[in-house]
């Protein structure tokens, strides 16, 4: 629903969907957020890190763990970017946010703060380790939006056991 907050990037409730005891080699499953209504910018689009799934499947080929939350918890301090992205310290809010929704090089893997916005009937697919997080609804109109786990067949009943 609307509220009177100014949209900036959020700085707390980054999270991915899905655990990390997928396979890293291989999609499995699909995050579909489909919009319901027109959202404009600002009007409580779920914020993505569009290309974290690369960093954590890069930072999944170092290491054996898998426990959801301290793989999330490692890779939100394994680079500058993604502490400022977890900080409200430091820039204006509105210079952070520009900062994180300009493309950034996270040693060799490009990443960027994006809104999801768009017309009714528009669709975004997204990696199920995509972080993402919520934002204030700064529009005057309440957010339409839905989203879902699509699975590969045969998963998650085929999950490789731990």
């Amino acid at each position: 629903m609307p509220t009177s907050e100014t949209w900036s990037a959020p700085h707390r409730q980054w999270h991915t969907d899905l655990g990390f005891d997928l396979p890293a080699d291989e999609l499995v499953a699909v995050k579909i957020w489909a919009l319901l209504s027109d959202l404009r910018p600002g009007g409580g689009g779920t914020p993505q890190v569009a290309g974290s799934h690369r960093v954590i499947a890069r930072h999944l080929n170092k290491t054996s763990e898998r426990d959801f939350t301290t793989i999330r918890d490692q890779v939100l301090r394994s680079h500058p970017w993604f502490r400022g992205l977890t900080s409200a310290d430091g820039d204006s809010d509105a210079d952070r946010t520009t900062r994180l929704m300009t493309e950034a090089d996270l040693d060799g893997l490009p990443v960027r703060v994006v809104e999801l916005a768009g017309r009714a009937g528009d669709v975004y697919l997204t990696h199920p380790w995509v972080l993402h997080s919520i934002a204030p609804n700064a529009s005057d109109t309440p957010r339409m939006m839905r989203s879902r786990v699509i699975w590969k067949t045969g998963w998650p009943d085929k999950r490789t056991p731990k």
